[in-house]
């Protein structure tokens, strides 16, 4: 069941018990620090992206992607509670 969708592509969906996400909602400042430092390729510099602004755009988008994951559970969880097929007490 498709959850969430941009104009490219599925985002997020259900397949039974399991959600699949098609991002990283567990991005944070020191996640994208470290995919900087093993960045050996220069694939971020080659696409016109720099380390500092992805930083910067990290941080300041911190709060409002951590309130989105967790309307994500949220609603992953209550959809798991109201359908028998997903009962998140192992029934189903």
């Amino acid at each position: 069941l498709e959850v969430a969708r941009n104009p490219s592509a599925t985002q997020a969906f259900t397949q039974g018990r399991a959600l699949g996400l098609q991002f990283h909602p567990e991005v944070d400042r020191q996640l994208v620090s470290q995919w900087i430092d093993e960045d050996a390729d220069g694939d971020i510099s080659r696409l016109g992206m720099d380390h500092l602004e992805l930083i910067t755009r990290t941080d300041a988008l911190a709060d409002d992607a951590a309130t989105r994951l967790r309307q994500l559970v949220r609603g992953f969880l209550g959809m798991l509670g109201k359908d028998p097929q997903h009962d998140v007490h192992g029934v189903g």
